[in-house]
């Protein structure tokens, strides 16, 4: 919040998730100046100005505030002060120091001032700046409004203000509150898409647009709309039986890996890289084979082969359901191969694929 002048002490939401007149109403019905700044209800509190030359100046009453500070030229006047040059009891200005008793309260005040016996006031030196509120009610807290009193007291304690700088955003989810991109893709990655035996950069591809990016993280997350996602949802649908096969319940799992269909393209995938039996779910498919790549470029080009192959395989199941129309898996493993080896060579910077190479041996860019 910096030095408070933008941010108003009762309707904005500076302290907490809540603005203060919402969490104490009561007090806010007392507030004579419901827009106050923060900056004119919290006043700084200098180490070297007494208690009682304080308590004087709230009264009007005593002489500028650097004499009585032993001579410190730090110290400002009354008039510089905010809220103190105002006089008690001047009804034209709905003062607020009218309240100065409970102001003086809070300092744990034990002692009267022999000028001013109603004001109590504490006759040591504060230790420190320190910043404290400086109440405007039209009446008196009492009961129920008392406590709201004491409990918004204690929580302003808690509070370090700082109004020597100027307001600015800070992202709380930083260490030092400034906001990237980068960090919040870590913390999606770490909390969000995270899995205890997945390493991190099996979520991110550069080398696959981005269409293949966000389809693969919404297969992870389960929130692609296969057809018995869409039933938990409450979409009426004649069949949640896999459009493609007809032969089991469509979920992600099925129409992404357990489907026929999908068995024998991930069988010609995995046969076309010279790799162990495909795994039996999506997750594990992700997550498999990555050991055998000597380099992260390695790892990226399977992986990018591996989305691309979930990603069209989606795209056919697609095409059956609106259009009625299929590849066959010998023509959709091709259209694998060629958008695979399209992508991923054209964002490989200082590396080049053969194609040739690429179809028959792709093991070899295991080691790139």
């Amino acid at each position: 919040m910096g030095d408070g002048k933008n941010t108003s002490f009762w309707n904005d939401s500076w302290c907490g998730s809540s603005c203060l007149k919402d969490m104490f109403p009561r007090l806010y019905r007392l507030e004579s100046n419901k827009e106050v700044m923060l900056c004119d209800l919290i006043i700084k509190v200098s180490a070297s100005v007494s208690a009682p030359t304080l308590a004087a100046a709230v009264h009007g009453s005593a002489p500028p505030l650097a004499a009585a500070a032993h001579g410190s030229d730090s110290v400002s006047r009354p008039s510089q002060i905010p809220g103190l040059s105002a006089k008690l009891g001047d009804a034209s200005h709905n003062i607020r120091l009218s309240s100065a008793s409970v102001y003086f309260s809070s300092l744990q005040v034990s002692s009267e001032s022999p000028q001013h016996p109603s004001v109590p006031v504490h006759s040591q030196l504060m230790p420190g700046d320190i910043y404290k509120p400086i109440w405007g009610w039209s009446r008196v807290p009492s009961g129920r409004t008392a406590d709201e009193l004491m409990e918004l007291e204690n929580i302003l304690k808690s509070i370090h203000f700082d109004f020597n700088s100027g307001e600015k955003w800070k992202w709380l989810l930083a260490n030092d509150g400034i906001f990237t991109v980068r960090k919040l893709s870590f913390l999606i990655d770490k909390h969000i898409l995270g899995h205890p035996s997945s390493p991190k950069k099996t979520l991110r591809n550069n080398l696959i647009p981005k269409k293949i990016e966000i389809f693969t993280w919404r297969a992870l997350k389960k929130r692609i709309p296969v057809r018995i996602e869409l039933d938990k949802r409450g979409i009426d649908l004649h069949s949640v039986r896999c459009p493609v096969c007809d032969d089991g319940l469509e979920s992600v799992d099925h129409s992404l890996v357990s489907c026929k269909f999908a068995l024998e393209v991930w069988a010609r995938i995995y046969n076309w890289w010279n790799l162990g039996p495909c795994p039996s779910s999506f997750d594990d498919i992700l997550e498999g084979n990555l050991s055998q790549a000597s380099s992260s470029t390695g790892k990226k080009i399977w992986q990018g082969t591996v989305w691309v192959c979930a990603y069209y395989l989606w795209k056919n199941r697609n095409m059956k359901v609106f259009r009625n129309e299929m590849w066959c898996a010998p023509v959709l493993v091709n259209e694998i191969q060629v958008k695979a080896f399209e992508w991923i060579s054209s964002r490989l910077k200082g590396k080049n694929i053969n194609w040739s190479t690429w179809l028959v041996n792709p093991l070899v860019f295991l080691s790139l």
